[in-house]
């Protein structure tokens, strides 16, 4: 590394904070980004935004939802003013802000890489039915083989959790990454809810110990195996939502943060996709077809393949 970078971190882990009375520490926001050269561009009373060359980052007081580089972002709290200034809780700086703008910094060196892709579901679990009957289970392992099929074509490694209708216990996938010594690992999963009018892509990785997932307002302080690369999943994360938007035009839903089993037990980085609601008419047509199918395989993998290029570097 180098003495920019080395400097870079002195400054970030030395910057400006403030420990409320729970014990968590707060970093000045102002403070953190401008390490990074971005400059406040707008401040509101509910809004403040930073941008720089390459970067756009826009926070929302009251609000767990950031956009970044105009992609949706929940972190695990939501901004905190005092004195009219405006401060971060410490994980999510370490855990999303600074992976994010400097992700060489965080990522590992892979050489040839292994990706499991994991289809959700299989065997009597049917996953989420729409009104074409098409279960979540058949779509999903369909799209994974044809992400399997363009990474392979890329000389990646890769191995599905479940090549048939099997049925798998949740414990069971992340076992087979362990097993392959996966560098990545990749969960694809159809959406379902009452909200008939719900629709796009979000992409869920592991939530930070002593934080609240995105559905919930309760921290837990547990450590699992998946939080070990914390700071990396939101970068994985990043690529794939990017990747599967791209190609596919879908609503941006947001990278969110949940403690799924097969991310709370995950050897290496990992995220859970949700490519689009069965509950949908609209997107349900959509998901039946191949055609469409195959852009969202073109968008999981372009993003696989844009992270292991990074950290090829």
């Amino acid at each position: 590394m180098s003495y920019s970078g080395l400097l870079l971190i002195f400054c970030l882990m030395s910057g400006p904070a403030r420990v409320l009375p729970s014990g968590q520490e707060l970093i000045s926001l102002e403070a953190l980004l401008s390490k990074y050269s971005l400059k406040k561009q707008s401040l509101t009373e509910e809004s403040v935004s930073f941008s720089s060359k390459i970067a756009k980052v826009t926070f929302n007081y009251e609000s767990r939802q950031i956009h970044f580089n105009n992609m949706l972002i929940w972190m695990s709290q939501s901004p905190v003013k005092k004195r009219n200034k405006w401060y971060l809780n410490s994980t999510d700086v370490k855990t999303v802000i600074k992976p994010l703008l400097t992700p060489s910094l965080y990522l590992p060196t892979i050489k040839r890489a292994t990706v499991v892709i994991d289809p959700g579901h299989g065997g009597r679990s049917q996953g989420a039915i729409g009104s074409k009957k098409q279960p979540e289970k058949r779509l999903v392992l369909d799209i994974s083989r044809r992400v399997q099929t363009k990474l392979n074509e890329k000389n990646v490694k890769t191995i599905l959790t479940r090549e048939t209708d099997k049925a798998l216990t949740l414990a069971e996938r992340p076992a087979i990454a362990a097993k392959a010594k996966a560098d990545i690992f990749v969960s694809i999963h159809l959406n379902y809810a009452a909200n008939k009018h719900a629709s796009g892509i979000e992409t869920f990785i592991m939530t930070p110990p002593g934080m609240s997932s995105s559905s919930d307002s309760k921290p837990e302080g547990k450590t699992y195996k998946g939080n070990k690369h914390d700071n990396i999943n939101i970068i994985l994360a990043y690529m794939i939502q990017q990747g599967s938007l791209n190609n596919t035009s879908a609503a941006d839903r947001g990278i969110k943060h949940a403690r799924f089993a097969v991310l709370r037990d995950s050897p290496c980085p990992a995220v859970l996709i949700e490519c689009g609601f069965l509950s949908n008419g609209l997107e349900e047509s959509k998901l039946v077809n191949a055609s469409y199918r195959e852009k969202v395989a073109s968008g999981i993998a372009e993003g696989i393949l844009e992270y292991i290029k990074l950290c090829s570097n």
